[in-house]
């Protein structure tokens, strides 16, 4: 067993750095749930479904549509 002021001290010090040390792990525990929760809640939602659908669509090159001439020749005998 450990006497003395210092023992106690030093032990004290302890004690506050667990303490700390829990409070922010708890901090981070919890905002990475926050963050998760929101992230789900966003992905699976219709207006972010609609914006991604959106984006695709963009981003697909269309064929461009040929000129149509101004005359044409001759009529092909049958």
């Amino acid at each position: 067993m450990v006497t003395g002021t210092n023992a106690r001290a030093k032990a004290s010090l302890m004690a506050k750095i667990s303490q700390i040390l829990s409070i922010l792990s708890f901090i981070i525990s919890a905002s990475m749930l926050g963050a998760g929760v929101y992230g789900y809640m966003m992905v699976t939602s219709d207006e972010f479904k609609e914006k991604m659908i959106q984006q695709v669509i963009d981003k697909i090159p269309l064929p461009e549509m040929p000129k149509l001439p101004k005359s044409t020749g001759n009529v092909i005998p049958f």
